[in-house]
């Protein structure tokens, strides 16, 4: 449970409610423009994808969860995310770790949520708990003995990781040794990763089992967060369909974006091509504050275009 401390002295669960708190800005900018999203179980088919939509219309409860709501990840104790490049994944885990900081800095018998991009914070000298508690100030450390709900773990980066690593199986292998040596801390892990370098068997036959859904789905329902009004909504359809780009309104990325510049009277693009051009030269541009302070934008904006090329 979270102790009591000494009279004037922090206990640990206003420290962790300081440092997560900390890291609520950043996030909300960068999951500002977020989309609520239905994720699917990997493997479904049309079939079961067509009537577990006619379930959730109707308002009974989807069978074996085909369908779950965003806001659902961290249901499981454990759940992997996967989905190709452009489809949200990184999206998703940033709102749902959103939305378990604002619950644990209202609740104290929550779990404290901690995020590593598995990439960017994990150095290869380091290992995931000094990663961490580095990160966490100590904290992730202190959990099994000061705060009885544990953590709410979110990883993501796992094939930008990869990508760098010698061994795959190693790195992964490391990786769920660490999971399966602080499972009575962990009460929920969500991990995410690109399609091409997800491997089914890495989980197979776990406990706790993992659950693994994608979110390559995209319902055109989906697009009702961005353009409420049917009749606006079916006029953008039926617009991208005249410029012969109707197959890009499939990849949420290039999709949200489209329908953002039609809400906004912009011009759209012909082609696949054009809006990643377009998008460069945006992305060189950089934000109004970078412009002012003659600043570059943020590498990690560069990059992401690139994943489209």
């Amino acid at each position: 449970m979270s102790g009591k401390t000494a009279k004037g002295q922090t206990s640990f669960l206003d420290e962790a409610r300081v440092v997560v708190s900390q890291t609520l800005a950043d996030y909300q900018k960068q999951t500002e423009d977020y989309v609520p999203r239905i994720l699917v179980r990997e493997g479904a088919s049309r079939q079961e994808i067509s009537e577990s939509r006619s379930y959730r219309q109707l308002g009974m409860p989807v069978p074996e969860q085909m369908l779950i709501d965003h806001s659902e990840i961290t249901s499981f104790p454990r759940m992997a995310l996967i989905g190709n490049a452009g489809s949200g994944k990184t999206y998703a885990v940033r709102h749902a770790y959103l939305g378990a900081a604002e619950t644990f800095l209202l609740a104290s018998d929550t779990p404290m949520p901690c995020l590593l991009n598995l990439e960017r914070h994990l150095s290869t000298r380091r290992g995931i708990e000094e990663a961490l508690d580095r990160r966490y100030r100590d904290l992730f450390g202190r959990l099994s003995s000061e705060h009885e709900p544990g953590c709410v773990l979110f990883l993501d980066g796992l094939d930008d990781r990869l990508r760098t690593e010698p061994n795959h199986f190693d790195f992964v292998n490391s990786l769920l040794c660490f999971l399966a040596d602080h499972s009575n801390q962990l009460s929920s892990v969500v991990l995410a990763c690109r399609r091409p370098y997800w491997n089914p068997s890495w989980v197979a036959g776990s406990e706790p089992p993992w659950a693994v859904y994608h979110t390559d789905f995209l319902d055109p329902e989906d697009y009702i967060a961005i353009l409420p009004d049917p009749a606006t909504l079916r006029k953008f359809f039926d617009h991208a369909e005249s410029l012969g780009i109707a197959d890009l309104l499939q990849l949420p990325f290039i999709g949200f974006d489209l329908a953002r510049r039609y809400r906004r009277g912009e011009e759209l693009p012909s082609s696949r091509q054009e809006w990643f051009r377009q998008r460069i030269q945006t992305s060189l541009k950089g934000t109004e504050r970078d412009q002012k302070r003659a600043e570059a934008p943020p590498l990690d904006t560069l990059l992401i275009r690139t994943q489209f090329s």
